[in-house]
């Protein structure tokens, strides 16, 4: 198997984020959305945790925006939350 037909999940520890670029660096590393959920929850609320599952799981990007402006009309620090994790288009 190649490395770039690996696909890494993990809960966003710093570690990892420095780790996986330097021993897999063509790999995809995404963060798992269970963590993210979770995290959200803890600090925003049980209100926050469902409109993060209905971002996460938007298939289009009008649906995306959608949910995400749902978010932060509840909550604006959950939204800056949400959108200082770092992505790729």
């Amino acid at each position: 198997m190649r490395t770039e037909d690996y696909i890494l999940i993990s809960d966003r520890e710093k570690g990892m984020a420095s780790a996986v670029p330097k021993v897999f660096p063509i790999a995809l590393h995404a963060h798992c959305c269970q963590h993210i959920a979770d995290n959200i929850q803890q600090r925003f609320g049980n209100k926050c945790r469902p409109l993060f599952w209905r971002i996460a799981r938007a298939k289009k990007p009008k649906d995306f925006k959608s949910a995400i402006e749902i978010l932060k009309k509840e909550s604006l620090t959950a939204y800056l939350y949400l959108k200082a994790i770092d992505r790729k288009a």
